[in-house]
């Protein structure tokens, strides 16, 4: 359960657990204010996926910073989606899986890391994404990682159509297509909103 820091932290937080998108951008600027730029970063993670300010403060493994605790009370779950150390070279692919642990969410947003690499996201394929090893590509063929930050993109992948249950497998097969001689690691966290009901997600706060 999420510790808030006062009253007002744990009534905005259970505001935006309910869906009220003026809590939540009043929060954002709250958090702001108390130097915690990832967290901030987060609510505005519609304009983020959009514009480098915003996205330049979710890179750099953000959702460490976040806390699960603390995504899951605001009505969030994310799986992290990492080679940790190990850098992949150029050409190189590698298949990555995660569990939902926790409760049902439906996924929103891809995000792969833009760090480290001259083009960003844009220097990794995404060869297939399977949920319970179904793949949600429309067809065949890579899809740039970039694109997963931009609304076209489900144009290519069905991931946000489903609902997302505990102990399913989710996996993700990318290449690394960059410039970097000795590689980078790859880091990508899949987002989403958790399919519990607002009052129960009023009880993982506490002031």
């Amino acid at each position: 359960m999420y510790q808030a820091r006062d009253t007002i932290e744990a009534g905005l937080i259970k505001l935006i657990a309910d869906g009220d998108t003026a809590a939540r951008q009043f929060y954002a600027k709250w958090l702001g204010e108390h130097g915690e730029k990832a967290r901030a970063a987060f609510l505005h993670l519609d304009q983020a996926i959009l514009h480098p300010p915003w996205r330049a403060s979710l890179d750099g493994g953000w959702l460490d910073l976040l806390g699960v605790e603390w995504l899951r009370a605001l009505g969030h779950e994310a799986l992290q989606f990492s080679t940790w150390d190990i850098s992949i070279l150029p050409s190189q692919s590698v298949q990555i899986t995660d569990r939902a642990t926790y409760k049902p969410f439906q996924p929103q947003y891809l995000l792969i890391s833009a760090e480290g690499t001259p083009r960003g996201a844009a220097d990794w394929a995404v060869n297939d994404f399977r949920i319970g090893g179904f793949s949600q590509f429309y067809q065949s063929g890579d899809v740039p990682g970039d694109l997963f930050a931009a609304p076209e993109i489900d144009r290519y992948v069905a991931f946000k159509r489903q609902s997302i249950m505990p102990a399913v497998e989710v996996g993700l097969t990318v290449t690394y297509i960059g410039a970097k001689a000795e590689g980078i690691p790859f880091r990508a966290w899949l987002v989403g909103r958790l399919s519990s009901s607002s009052a129960s997600l009023k009880t993982m706060v506490n002031a």
